[in-house]
């Protein structure tokens, strides 16, 4: 029969092997990337602009975020930093999406997006305050000027580096209208 003390051990590396994963497999999308990421998760082309605004402010663009205590001690997750005191559970997956909030702290983003739909389907994009402080009365049509010369950039730096990778974003992808 295994010890208490053995089983605590093994216990605490096995969940210091699981979050070590899971932090190496997060990262830094470039605003082209997320934008490719939403549309990809079913956010209307209209929206685009608001939610990477919301991202940028949020998060920095960075999957692996995770800030608290806030509101009855919880934590905020993810590049939407979608909160454990409503939205996630921190331990198994529950709250309103059903998911285990870590699994917001990867780089596959589109649980994330799935999980914002249900927040703004039901609280609006007021729910994030980095949203209402940094986006709310923004004029998005700038935006999608901006990102398309993001996405310019990094396809001529990825070819200076000799990389062959193409971001394609395009003026239809990015409409705000």
């Amino acid at each position: 029969m295994m010890s208490y003390l053995s089983a605590l051990l093994l216990l605490t590396t096995l969940a210091s092997h699981i979050i070590s994963n899971q932090q190496t497999s997060a990262r830094i999308l470039l605003p082209s990337e997320a934008a490719k990421e939403l549309i990809r998760g079913g956010i209307p082309r209209m929206f685009i602009s608001s939610y990477i605004c919301l991202i940028k402010s949020e998060s920095n663009f960075d999957t692996r975020k995770k800030t608290g205590p806030g509101h009855k001690a919880s934590y905020s997750y993810g590049i939407l930093q979608i909160s454990s005191d409503k939205w996630c559970s921190a331990f198994r997956p529950g709250g309103v999406c059903r998911k285990n909030c870590n699994d917001f702290l990867d780089d596959d983003i589109q649980d994330d997006i799935a999980c914002a739909k249900i927040i703004a389907n039901q609280e609006g994009f007021k729910y994030w305050k980095g949203w209402v402080k940094s986006c709310k009365n923004n004029n998005f049509t700038s935006v999608s000027s901006r990102l398309r010369k993001q996405s310019n950039m990094d396809n001529d730096r990825f070819r200076r580096l000799g990389i062959g990778r193409e971001i394609e974003v395009s003026e239809e992808d990015l409409s705000t209208k």
